[in-house]
């Protein structure tokens, strides 16, 4: 979804740059850094490393004052971070794909770490009202700070086409 929006973006205007926790390349780290975008890497938070997580955030902020917003998709810890952002007077945004963090006991610690974003983040996006309500609560969806934005999907890509199918 990202990827999509920030193909069709006009980079002119605004830009999107990246933080990933691991060290490897992923799969779109060339066509974002051919599309003028930054990739920070930072460690992955693991449950003991929270001061280290905290500190490497902190440090992000204090050396690239130039970021004014932070739109995050990573919700299960979320939380650790987003009042660092907000310490720096960086707005910042959470982002729901989903409606369910699964089953067992990795999906208790995940809503545990996850409740408090309601109260943390300024704005928040659900890819429906279905993702909003189940991550941030009801009262949020029906604020003035909610806003759906549903799945960017370039559907020309799956357009029938004769040629395809007689291939396969």
């Amino acid at each position: 979804m990202v990827m999509n929006l920030y193909r069709a973006i006009d980079r002119t205007q605004i830009q999107f740059d990246f933080i990933i926790h691991t060290e490897e390349h992923q799969a779109y780290y060339s066509e974002i850094c051919d599309l003028g975008g930054k990739i920070y890497s930072f460690p992955k938070y693991n449950g003991k490393n929270y001061f280290a997580v905290k500190k490497n955030w902190n440090s992000f902020f204090v050396n690239h004052p130039e970021y004014k917003i932070l739109h995050s998709h990573i919700r299960s810890y979320a939380s650790l971070y987003i009042p660092v952002a907000k310490k720096h007077g960086v707005k910042t945004i959470i982002h729901s794909h989903s409606t369910s963090n699964g089953k067992g006991f990795l999906s208790i610690v995940k809503r545990f770490m996850q409740y408090p974003l309601r109260n943390q983040a300024d704005f928040f996006m659900g890819c429906s009202k279905e993702a909003g309500e189940w991550l941030f609560g009801k009262k949020v969806v029906k604020s003035d700070r909610y806003f759906m934005l549903q799945n960017a999907i370039d559907v020309e890509a799956y357009r029938f086409n004769d040629v395809i199918r007689e291939k396969y």
